[in-house]
């Protein structure tokens, strides 16, 4: 639709509808992969979410890097849709 300014441009999507949608589509989320998608704090994301009603589980994984030491991360999981 065009108005007097010009076409209307959809809005963009806000940090946490985009966690969302990610968390939606995929199997889990880590925080690597969340940081691809412009969120440099999951934890405070999934937190957000959490207060507004929506079932996050996590589970914590542990990898062995490759200098030799174990890192742990946390993939975060959608419940409730």
């Amino acid at each position: 639709m065009t108005g007097t300014n010009g076409p209307r441009r959809p809005k963009p999507k806000s940090k946490t509808g985009t966690i969302l949608g990610a968390l939606r589509r995929q199997a889990g989320l880590t925080a690597v992969e969340g940081f691809a998608l412009g969120d440099a704090q999951l934890a405070c994301t999934v937190m957000r979410l959490r207060r507004a009603g929506y079932v996050i589980d996590s589970h914590w994984h542990s990898r062995i890097t490759r200098y030799g030491k174990q890192a742990r991360y946390v993939r975060y999981f959608l419940i409730q849709p």
